[in-house]
């Protein structure tokens, strides 16, 4: 059997022994997603020794992954499943990092009440509570939100991203299994490049106008005083622009009470989300090492010039990053990418989608907003 080369070694790390000999591997590193998620099998002939499967990791293991030596993943083993027949032996481990626990939690506060709070001491609060991290990407809107309450059993998630939304933020994860707000940002550029003819080995292009809409609206209310009543604060309305043709129109009501500001900041974050899906380029490559040594990064910014799919050159962002290994495939890393602005990135380029405008904004008393392209 030939010796494997040390780039193309996966490694699951468990409780300080490591594991290698996988049949099959798929790592995958999600930038916009609550948490990142890996899948090992592994098949042996008959009789398998019952000291190694006893090794195999089992349900609430912690795990450490490694790609050519490089660690990818730290997180718990979420599922195992066995079976065998009269010749082998299988088991498959399937697991996420840890900001797994976030997103499949409810709230449970003693009051409810996060009034007075920004965006991220709220996020910190709620992940504390089930042992999970932070992490913070770029410039995130600290404005505190005025009136804040979450009902009993609310989906931890779902709470967090309707907050995230009102200030222009993505909730993404880290492969540590760090919860990651994802503000404005500079996007990193290592210069690495996909060529059509040279080194992609698939690709897949897609040009969608299907999420996009013409004309955008978040709607809401907020209670009275004596500055503001009547339907100025019953009827709050605010307008975002997007790039299609056919007049359609979406409207968002919020989910709380807030200022005309930040429903205007929600009525954008709508229309940026849904204008960024006008382009989606799928890239498949050999191994998982870029040039420079490391492995391939979600919310990078790669080069892709594929001119029979009408892209030239275009700068996109990494928004899931693939790691597979399996004895039909090979090794290799599959890339969605993304316009940069999309996931919060600032590069923006000639001929390329640009992001929706804001019809009617209402400037905070601290500006922060989305400048023009």
């Amino acid at each position: 059997m030939p010796v494997p080369k040390p780039t193309e070694i996966a490694t699951l790390r468990v409780n300080g022994v490591d594991i290698t000999n996988w049949k099959r591997v798929l790592v995958q590193h999600r930038w916009a997603e609550a948490f990142h998620i890996f899948e090992f099998e592994t098949a042996e002939s008959m009789p398998a020794p019952l000291s190694y499967l006893a090794m195999q990791p089992n349900i609430g293991d912690m795990v450490d992954i490694y790609l050519a030596d490089i660690q990818a993943m730290h997180g718990p083993v979420t599922t195992r499943q066995s079976a065998s027949d009269a010749n082998s032996h299988g088991v498959q481990i399937i697991g996420k990092t840890l900001s797994w626990q976030m997103a499949k939690s409810s709230l449970r506060t003693q009051t409810g009440n996060y009034n007075g709070w920004d965006l991220i001491s709220i996020a910190r609060d709620i992940c504390s509570k089930v042992n999970v991290g932070v992490e913070i990407i770029g410039q995130i809107d600290t404005t505190p939100f005025a009136n804040c309450q979450h009902a009993p059993g609310e989906p931890a998630f779902d709470f967090l991203e309707h907050l995230a939304r009102e200030r222009g933020t993505i909730i993404g994860s880290n492969q540590n299994g760090d919860l990651t707000l994802i503000g404005l940002h500079n996007d990193q550029d290592d210069g690495d490049a996909f060529i059509e003819g040279e080194n992609i080995e698939r690709i897949n292009v897609i040009w969608s106008n299907e999420t996009v809409y013409a004309n955008l609206y978040a709607v809401g209310q907020r209670p009275g005083d004596d500055q503001a009543s009547g339907t100025d604060v019953s009827q709050q309305e605010a307008h975002a622009t997007g790039p299609d043709a056919h007049q359609s129109i979406l409207v968002t009501p919020q989910e709380h009470p807030d200022t005309d500001w930040e429903v205007q900041q929600r009525a954008m974050f709508e229309a940026r989300w849904h204008a960024g899906t006008q382009l989606t380029v799928t890239v498949q490559v050999q191994g998982w090492l870029r040039k420079n040594g490391d492995l391939w990064r979600i919310g990078h910014l790669y080069w892709v010039n594929a001119p029979t799919h009408m892209i030239r050159n275009f700068g996109l962002k990494a928004k899931t990053v693939t790691f597979e290994q399996s004895e039909e495939t090979g090794t290799t890393t599959t890339l969605e990418l993304v316009l940069p602005w999309f996931l919060n990135g600032l590069f923006f380029q000639p001929g390329v989608p640009g992001q929706p405008s804001a019809s009617t904004l209402i400037a905070p008393s601290t500006p922060f907003g989305f400048g023009s392209n």
